[in-house]
């Protein structure tokens, strides 16, 4: 099974969803937008959000989705990003933040050794190590 997570930019666990592990990343993408954990202030045009995103997402689709959901992507090119193309606004994406979250998943055993034979049960200890995770920080 592959978790997949939407943090904020400290690293707290905003949305999450369970899939298969066959599953890629941009398949998963609409679920996880939709899918809050934490109740939070949706995008606007007025008041958009950022979304840093890895090489998995650079597709079309991606952006067309992303875009109507007044969200401003930042998203890593799959071939390397060249010499001449202009830096995001801020600064590089920070995909880091998101990997140290999943580190701090690893710290709840039952998520690291997978028991679970469903990902609806997968699911319901992944929110509940993310509810342990937005108290604690």
């Amino acid at each position: 099974m592959k978790d997949h997570l939407l943090v904020d930019e400290r690293g707290v666990p905003l949305s999450a969803v369970v899939t298969a592990a066959n599953v890629n990343d941009h398949v998963a993408l609409p679920d996880l937008l939709a899918n809050p954990i934490i109740v939070r202030r949706p995008p606007s045009r007025v008041d958009p959000q950022h979304l840093c995103l890895d090489a998995a997402f650079d597709n079309d689709s991606t952006r067309r989705r992303l875009s109507r959901a007044a969200y401003v992507a930042h998203i890593a090119p799959k071939t390397g990003r060249a010499d001449d193309a202009p830096p995001h606004e801020g600064g590089q994406a920070r995909r880091w933040v998101v990997e140290r979250t999943h580190a701090w998943l690893d710290r709840f055993r039952r998520l690291v050794v997978n028991w679970e034979k469903t990902t609806e049960s997968r699911y319901a200890f992944l929110c509940l190590a993310c509810a342990l995770i937005a108290y604690r920080t």
